[in-house]
């Protein structure tokens, strides 16, 4: 099913070079939201994201916290990411409170 942000960041990002080198460092971005729902907004950010970090370094972060307030659970939120914003349901990572 979906990563785990924890389980994420250490499987992509354990080797991130010599710390005291800048130029070996790797960076990434991530969004973290309730995403109730995911909007035009949310979408622009991660556009500017993408193109400050790179597609491949962008990730969204949100829970599937259901409660009233936070209607949608997390494959509800990733099926409108996924499917109104074209965003692939693999930049869409759990984490368990992100916000």
């Amino acid at each position: 099913m979906f990563k785990t942000l924890s389980h994420f960041l250490t499987e992509k990002y354990t080797n991130l070079g010599n710390r005291s080198n800048l130029k070996n460092r790797e960076y990434f971005a991530v969004f973290s939201g309730r995403f109730q729902p995911f909007h035009v907004n949310h979408e622009r950010v991660f556009r500017w994201m993408e193109s400050k970090f790179g597609k491949d370094n962008s990730f969204i972060v949100t829970s599937n916290r259901k409660k009233v307030g936070n209607p949608l659970t997390i494959m509800e939120k990733v099926k409108i990411i996924s499917t109104m914003f074209s965003i692939p349901k693999t930049k869409v990572i759990f984490g368990a409170l992100p916000y």
